[in-house]
């Protein structure tokens, strides 16, 4: 994700999570700085594109020897089809 729009990762984020029983903060501000906060690696995150929409995200932050999965999602039409 490291070459990806924060904001269209983020889209694909709320789109994902829209139906969660947990309702979060919709606003993209709050969450960009929480990723940037929890020290989100975009060069370790990955994505899923389908004809060149981002579907399915991992964001990862290192810790230590090891990488942290901070959040991972797809997009509410994508789900079932084993993305991530």
């Amino acid at each position: 994700l490291e070459q990806m729009n924060a904001l269209t990762i983020y889209q694909v984020f709320e789109d994902a999570f829209s139906d969660y029983f947990v309702k979060f903060e919709k606003n993209p501000k709050v969450h960009l700085e929480r990723w940037i906060t929890a020290g989100v690696d975009f060069s370790l995150s990955y994505g899923v594109k389908i004809d060149g929409e981002l579907v399915a995200f991992l964001l990862h932050a290192p810790r230590n020897e090891m990488v942290m999965n901070l959040a991972t999602g797809v997009r509410r039409r994508f789900h079932g089809q084993g993305l991530t």
